[in-house]
Protein backbone atom coordinates (compact mmCIF):
# COMPACT_ATOMS: atom_id res chain seq x y z
CA UNK A 1 0.00 0.00 0.00
CA UNK A 2 1.53 3.56 -1.08
CA UNK A 3 -0.49 6.84 0.29
CA UNK A 4 0.05 10.11 -2.31
CA UNK A 5 -1.30 13.25 -0.69
CA UNK A 6 -1.64 16.66 -1.67
CA UNK A 7 2.16 17.23 -0.78
CA UNK A 8 4.33 14.40 -0.71
CA UNK A 9 6.86 13.50 1.92
CA UNK A 10 10.39 15.09 0.43
CA UNK A 11 13.49 13.51 2.66
CA UNK A 12 16.25 15.34 3.09
CA UNK A 13 19.02 14.29 0.63
CA UNK A 14 19.89 13.10 -2.71
CA UNK A 15 16.82 13.17 -5.35
CA UNK A 16 18.23 9.68 -5.88
CA UNK A 17 16.79 9.13 -2.12
CA UNK A 18 13.56 11.29 -2.87
CA UNK A 19 12.34 8.87 -5.54
CA UNK A 20 13.27 5.83 -3.62
CA UNK A 21 11.72 6.74 -0.25
CA UNK A 22 10.41 4.54 1.88
CA UNK A 23 13.21 2.18 -0.39
CA UNK A 24 16.90 3.01 0.64
CA UNK A 25 18.50 5.10 -1.73
CA UNK A 26 20.86 3.10 -4.04
CA UNK A 27 17.82 -0.01 -3.82
CA UNK A 28 16.35 1.05 -6.97
CA UNK A 29 18.68 0.86 -10.41
CA UNK A 30 19.58 3.76 -11.84
CA UNK A 31 17.37 2.90 -15.54
CA UNK A 32 13.91 2.30 -13.75
CA UNK A 33 14.36 5.83 -11.63
CA UNK A 34 15.34 7.12 -15.16
CA UNK A 35 12.29 5.80 -16.67
CA UNK A 36 9.93 6.61 -14.04
CA UNK A 37 11.23 10.45 -13.86
CA UNK A 38 10.75 10.09 -17.90
CA UNK A 39 6.89 8.78 -17.27
CA UNK A 40 5.88 11.62 -15.10
CA UNK A 41 7.63 14.57 -17.25
CA UNK A 42 10.22 15.29 -15.09
CA UNK A 43 13.23 13.91 -17.36
CA UNK A 44 15.12 16.94 -17.06
CA UNK A 45 15.73 15.60 -13.54
CA UNK A 46 17.95 12.68 -14.55
CA UNK A 47 21.17 14.73 -14.62
CA UNK A 48 20.01 15.79 -10.56
CA UNK A 49 19.85 12.03 -9.06
CA UNK A 50 22.98 12.32 -6.98
CA UNK A 51 22.38 16.17 -5.90
CA UNK A 52 21.80 16.59 -2.35
CA UNK A 53 19.22 19.93 -1.80
CA UNK A 54 16.49 20.41 0.28
CA UNK A 55 14.09 19.56 -2.88
CA UNK A 56 11.17 20.83 -1.06
CA UNK A 57 11.97 23.75 -1.37
CA UNK A 58 13.27 23.16 -5.45
CA UNK A 59 10.74 21.61 -6.73
CA UNK A 60 7.16 22.95 -7.10
CA UNK A 61 4.46 21.42 -5.26
CA UNK A 62 3.43 20.11 -8.78
CA UNK A 63 6.56 19.09 -9.51
CA UNK A 64 6.70 16.99 -5.93
CA UNK A 65 3.26 15.64 -6.90
CA UNK A 66 4.68 13.50 -9.90
CA UNK A 67 7.47 12.23 -7.73
CA UNK A 68 4.74 10.87 -5.75
CA UNK A 69 3.43 9.31 -9.05
CA UNK A 70 7.16 7.95 -9.92
CA UNK A 71 7.18 6.50 -6.36
CA UNK A 72 4.34 4.56 -6.71
CA UNK A 73 5.06 3.47 -10.37
CA UNK A 74 8.78 2.25 -8.68
CA UNK A 75 6.94 0.64 -5.71
CA UNK A 76 4.43 -1.59 -7.31
CA UNK A 77 2.31 -0.77 -4.89
CA UNK A 78 -0.99 -3.25 -4.87
CA UNK A 79 -3.02 -0.30 -3.29
CA UNK A 80 -2.62 3.25 -4.09
CA UNK A 81 -4.76 6.17 -1.45
CA UNK A 82 -4.38 9.38 -3.43
CA UNK A 83 -5.71 12.50 -1.18
CA UNK A 84 -5.75 15.28 -3.93
CA UNK A 85 -2.77 13.99 -5.04
CA UNK A 86 -2.74 16.14 -8.33
CA UNK A 87 -4.20 19.07 -6.85
CA UNK A 88 -1.31 21.63 -8.18
CA UNK A 89 -1.55 19.82 -11.65
CA UNK A 90 -3.50 20.79 -14.63
CA UNK A 91 -6.45 18.30 -16.05
CA UNK A 92 -3.79 17.04 -18.94
CA UNK A 93 -0.97 16.16 -16.68
CA UNK A 94 -3.35 14.43 -14.19
CA UNK A 95 -4.99 12.74 -17.07
CA UNK A 96 -1.39 11.50 -17.93
CA UNK A 97 -0.68 10.52 -14.73
CA UNK A 98 -3.61 8.29 -14.04
CA UNK A 99 -3.22 6.44 -17.67
CA UNK A 100 0.44 5.71 -16.58
CA UNK A 101 -0.54 3.95 -13.55
CA UNK A 102 -3.36 1.97 -15.06
CA UNK A 103 -0.46 1.20 -17.52
CA UNK A 104 2.09 0.66 -15.14
CA UNK A 105 -0.14 -1.03 -12.19
CA UNK A 106 -2.78 -2.17 -13.97
CA UNK A 107 -3.82 -4.66 -11.19
CA UNK A 108 -3.77 -1.75 -8.71
CA UNK A 109 -6.46 -0.61 -6.81
CA UNK A 110 -6.93 3.13 -6.72
CA UNK A 111 -8.61 5.34 -4.39
CA UNK A 112 -8.48 8.69 -4.58
CA UNK A 113 -10.59 11.68 -3.07
CA UNK A 114 -10.12 15.04 -4.70
CA UNK A 115 -12.44 18.22 -5.40
CA UNK A 116 -12.51 18.32 -9.76
CA UNK A 117 -14.75 16.42 -11.54
CA UNK A 118 -12.24 15.36 -14.03
CA UNK A 119 -10.82 12.76 -11.54
CA UNK A 120 -14.66 10.91 -12.15
CA UNK A 121 -13.99 10.16 -15.68
CA UNK A 122 -10.81 8.43 -14.63
CA UNK A 123 -11.98 6.18 -12.21
CA UNK A 124 -14.16 3.10 -13.16
CA UNK A 125 -16.12 3.79 -9.72
CA UNK A 126 -16.85 6.75 -8.26
CA UNK A 127 -19.18 7.63 -4.83
CA UNK A 128 -19.90 10.94 -4.52
CA UNK A 129 -20.42 12.51 -1.29
CA UNK A 130 -22.57 15.39 -0.76
CA UNK A 131 -22.92 16.40 2.25
CA UNK A 132 -25.68 19.39 3.43
CA UNK A 133 -25.55 20.69 7.13
CA UNK A 134 -28.76 22.40 8.15
CA UNK A 135 -28.51 24.06 11.61
CA UNK A 136 -31.80 24.97 14.04
CA UNK A 137 -31.53 27.24 17.11
CA UNK A 138 -33.90 26.42 19.97
CA UNK A 139 -35.46 28.94 21.74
Amino acid sequence: MLALPQRPYIPLGSLRAVLAYPAEEHAVAEERLHGALAKVGLSDLVDSLDACAAWSDILSLGEQQRIGFARAQLMRADLLLLDEATSALDEPSEAALFRMLRAELPTAAIVSIGHRSTLAALHHRTIDLDRRLSLSRSA
